[in-house]
C-alpha cells in the first residue's frame, strides 16, 4: 500500500498503481478525485468504463486500494451510504407518537418496518432488513455486532 498526496488529501492506493496514478493530474470534487478527463480515480484504477458505479466498500473515497473497490448499481451504492440525517440510517423520530419510525428505501419503493420505543432497537431492526435486501452492500448501523467472535 502507498499513501499519495492528491489535492491536499492523503489517498491510499496499491503499490502497483503508484506510477500510474502519479502520472495524472487530479482534481477533487465532493465525493471523489477525477483526472483531467473527468474519470474518477476508482474507475481509472480498475480500468472500468461502463454504466455501473465504482463503490468504496468502506465508504472512504480516499481509500482506493483495489480490495476496497467494487462495481455497484446506483441502488447498491445508495444502500452503502450512511445516514443523511440523524444518528442511525433508516430511523426517524415520529413526533405524533413520540417513538422511532423505521423504513428503508429500495429503489423507488419505501419499505416500512415499524415503530419502536427505543432508537437503538429501531436501528437494529433496520440492520436486519437491510442485510436481507442489500446483502454485502447494506450500510449497517451496528457492524461490530455482525463480526464473528473466536
Amino acid at each position: 500500500m502507498q499513501k499519495i498526496k492528491l489535492c491536499n488529501s492523503i489517498v491510499l492506493i496499491d503499490d502497483e498503481d503508484y506510477d500510474f496514478i502519479s502520472s495524472q493530474t487530479w482534481y477533487k470534487n465532493e465525493t471523489s478525485f477525477v483526472n483531467q478527463d473527468r474519470v474518477p480515480i476508482g474507475n481509472f484504477i480498475l480500468g472500468y468504463e461502463g454504466p455501473l458505479i465504482v463503490d468504496h466498500k468502506d465508504r472512504n473515497f480516499r481509500n482506493n486500494q483495489k480490495e476496497n473497490l467494487r462495481l455497484a448499481t446506483h441502488q447498491q451504492n445508495c444502500a452503502n451510504q450512511g445516514p443523511k440525517r440523524g444518528k442511525y440510517k433508516g430511523v426517524s423520530f415520529h413526533k405524533g407518537t413520540g417513538k422511532f419510525q423505521v423504513h428503508l428505501q429500495r429503489g423507488e419503493e419505501k419499505v416500512y418496518i415499524g415503530i419502536f420505543t427505543s432508537e437503538v432497537r429501531a436501528a437494529k431492526a433496520y440492520d436486519e432488513l437491510a442485510k436481507q435486501y442489500f446483502g454485502e452492500f447494506a450500510y449497517i448501523n451496528f457492524p461490530e455486532e455482525n463480526k464473528c467472535r473466536l
